[in-house]
């Protein structure tokens, strides 16, 4: 007969999403577009000081809960918001930025995949992109 492996165990949180998952919650921690219209999803602006305080938190106390006993082995603080991540435009958003760059937040981003330029013709990157669409249609 083989030997009992020892139960392990590993706390699972998703920080992010509960700060999201309410009305009232969503309201003030989601990320907001530059109209300061709440954006969709679960999408929690990262930049807020409570967001970082209540994620330092919680991570505390799984450790302070967990930490000692002889089965745990870790824990695992949710971080897949990036999928549904979008700009967030809080103040503190845009002072962050403003930090950083030394101008107004975002002007030239359309989103998170960037800004929407045209493509100057006669570039191999603009005739790739006319023969694609040509050829979808």
């Amino acid at each position: 007969m083989p030997a009992r492996r020892p139960t392990r165990g590993v706390v699972y949180v998703h920080p992010g999403t509960w700060m999201t998952s309410e009305a009232e919650r969503k309201a003030q921690f989601n990320r907001v577009d530059r109209a300061g219209q709440i954006r969709a999803g679960e999408n929690v602006c990262g930049n807020l000081l409570e967001v970082g305080r209540f994620c330092h938190d919680l991570g505390t106390s799984v450790a302070r809960t967990f930490g000692q006993s002889p089965a745990f082995d870790a824990a695992l603080i949710h971080s897949e918001v990036c999928d549904g991540s979008e700009l967030c435009f809080h103040e503190a958003d845009r002072q962050a930025y403003r930090a950083a760059r030394g101008e107004d937040a975002f002007a030239e981003r359309g989103g998170v995949h960037g800004a929407s330029l045209p493509r100057p013709c006669g570039t191999p990157a603009a005739e790739a992109h006319h023969r694609h669409h040509a050829a979808q249609r």
